[in-house]
């Protein structure tokens, strides 16, 4: 039981055991004087005698400061004149009181707590009991029994705030009192937590760097190799021993090697940064797709009007719609993977190569060939699907159609050339067919509107009749600049660049676009960027390979599902300026290798 009693303020002491007794006093002592002039004690002290006129106060210093410093003032309240009101307990159980009162206060010191519980460990307390009794995690006990442990000079550094907890709490990496002061030495009071860090795990491999993530802790430790745990956050883990950890890497890459070997390649290599110069020398075959077999065709065709049905949808899809569009496109994948193959003379003179990817996770690059071993008339699967293929090369034609309507001079020339072409006896040139069918460069369906052109060619289209005598009649009756317009606006309509599927390429038309390009300064984005339609369909893996062109690397991306990177795509491609192989054909600035336009 408590007793209550009061005390001359000359007998009361601070005790021992009290939390705070090596505590400066703090700004705070100042106001706490004044609430208690104001308004009195409200909280008795807690203390316990020690000899025949002595209280030992183990809860409640900063209110005794406080009354000190009202007497010195002659300013005690006047419930306190007679006497300071104080609970009397027992010995025991002060420093328990004292510290139970304390922790978690705003203004405990955790030095201070650090120092109390090194004491309770020191009599022989576990590290599960002082949590236990103070309602704390055993990892905050250990941390602050780490603390405890400091070098004394940073340890008072520490108690008078010359460095920060975040400051401290760095420097208990290491056990080492000499190595602490000397990297705090080094350093000084203004380093940064992660600096000092830094300094004293200098050697060793942190638990994010890709060979201890292949490894991981419990296969590393288990081989005799020891980690450094910061016990003030989970995931700062480092490997001490760098050269196990190599080794460790090493033979895991081997015997992943050996299973690539295996597959019957002429040579296989293991590294764990993957050494992209290889590029210089080699480059890559891919596997030939075969055709599908009859009742794979079937289920192919199926799937493939099951997923179209779901993107031409006017409605936004559900989550679970696009989980089953995902699974959908999955199936189709492993369909083609199961028939699609390396041919065997890839395998007699191809290289495959095993790496690390940036979160230990490991790559398999097949299909090196060396530049000059590969076959040369092998013809490259295309990396997008024909349909694709075909709606860009229909974009490079009415993009080039576009900028040609606007540069009557280039047209002339255009139309002259091409007339003596074939005044000469030569065939249909490439690219420009003055055969014209009737198409129209403003209602093309791949281009938005351009109010301007259509309004040009409405203009005109009013006179033009299927009686060629009516035409004649009024192209003679127009001015030299308006039968010039008609004239642009007719030879722009000829551009044909269309191409039915990608390795059915028309590489004469192609030089063509490219040197109309060039003297119209034609730049693809000014018309149209690679949108949600274009990317939809392209396979998973040809979609991540345009996003690492524009510059994403994230090697996570084969997780992440295709309906969240299409959009993601879309906002990559109009940020870089990146527009599809076919594209480029008619993009008459220089380009970085990504595909972007160059600064």
């Amino acid at each position: 039981m408590k007793n209550f009693s009061t005390f001359d303020l000359k007998c009361l002491v601070i005790a021992e055991e009290n939390a705070r007794k090596n505590s400066p006093p703090d700004a705070e002592i100042d106001t706490l004087a004044e609430l208690i002039a104001a308004e009195g004690l409200q909280t008795p002290l807690n203390g316990y005698r020690r000899g025949k006129t002595q209280l030992a106060i183990y809860d409640g210093r900063r209110r005794l400061l406080a009354l000190r410093k009202l007497a010195k003032q002659d300013r005690l309240p006047k419930d306190c004149k007679p006497g300071i009101p104080c609970r009397i307990d027992r010995r025991e159980i002060a420093r328990q009181a004292s510290l139970s009162a304390d922790i978690g206060h705003r203004g405990f010191h955790p030095a201070e707590a650090s120092r109390q519980f090194l004491k309770l460990a020191d009599d022989g307390q576990t590290i599960p009991d002082i949590a236990k009794t103070y309602s704390i995690s055993e990892r905050a006990v250990s941390g602050l029994l780490k603390l405890s442990r400091l070098a004394p000079k940073l340890f008072e550094a520490f108690t008078a705030d010359e460095i920060t907890l975040e400051q401290a709490r760095a420097f208990t990496l290491v056990e080492d009192h000499a190595r602490q002061i000397s990297v705090f030495e080094s350093g000084g009071v203004g380093a940064s937590a992660r600096w000092i860090k830094s300094q004293l795990t200098q050697g060793e491999i942190p638990a994010t760097d890709k060979r201890a993530a292949l490894i991981g802790v419990e296969d590393y430790e288990a081989a005799g190799g020891t980690v450094r745990r910061d016990l003030f956050h989970e995931d700062g883990v480092t490997f001490i021993d760098a050269a196990l950890l190599d080794k460790l890497v090493a033979e895991r890459l081997e015997t992943e090697r050996a299973t690539l070997a295996a597959e019957g390649w002429a040579e296989t290599r293991a590294m764990t940064e993957f050494d992209h110069d290889i590029f210089r020398t080699h480059l890559r075959v891919h596997p030939s797709q075969e055709p599908l077999s009859e009742d794979a065709q079937s289920q192919y065709d199926k799937m493939q009007a099951q997923l179209d049905d779901f993107m031409t949808r006017e409605d936004d899809l559900s989550e679970a719609e696009w989980e089953t569009v995902e699974t959908l496109e999955a199936d189709m994948e492993a369909l083609n993977e199961v028939h699609t193959k390396y041919q065997p003379e890839d395998y007699a003179i191809g290289l495959a190569i095993i790496s690390l990817r940036h979160d230990g996770g490991i790559e398999i690059t097949r299909g090196l060939v060396e530049r000059k071993a590969a076959p040369k008339s092998k013809t490259e699967k295309p990396a997008m699907p024909h349909s694709a293929h075909r709606r860009v090369m229909d974009i490079a034609t009415q993009c080039l159609a576009r900028d040609l309507a606007n540069n009557s001079e280039v047209a002339d020339i255009i139309t002259t050339a091409t007339l003596a072409h074939s005044a000469f006896g030569f065939s249909a040139a490439s690219a420009v067919k003055l055969s014209i069918g009737g198409a129209a460069i403003h209602q093309d369906a791949e281009l938005d509107l351009s109010h301007d052109l259509a309004a040009r060619q409405e203009r005109h289209a009013e006179h033009v009749s299927s009686d060629l005598i009516g035409a004649i009649e009024y192209v003679a009756g127009l001015d030299a600049d308006a039968r010039l317009d008609l004239r642009t606006l007719a030879v722009a309509v000829s551009i044909d660049l269309s191409e039915p599927r990608g390795d059915q390429r028309d590489p004469r038309a192609r030089k063509v676009g490219a040197k109309i390009a060039a003297m119209l300064g034609c730049e693809p984005t000014r018309h149209w960027s690679p949108d949600e339609a274009f990317f939809k369909k392209l396979p998973k893996p040809v979609l991540i390979e345009a996003m690492a062109e524009m510059g994403r690397k994230d090697t996570g991306l084969d997780k992440a599902k295709k309906g969240d990177l299409v959009p993601m795509a879309v906002r990559l491609a109009k940020q870089t300026g990146w527009i599809p192989e076919p594209l480029q054909v008619v993009r008459a600035v220089p380009a970085c290798e990504n595909g972007a336009v160059a600064a």
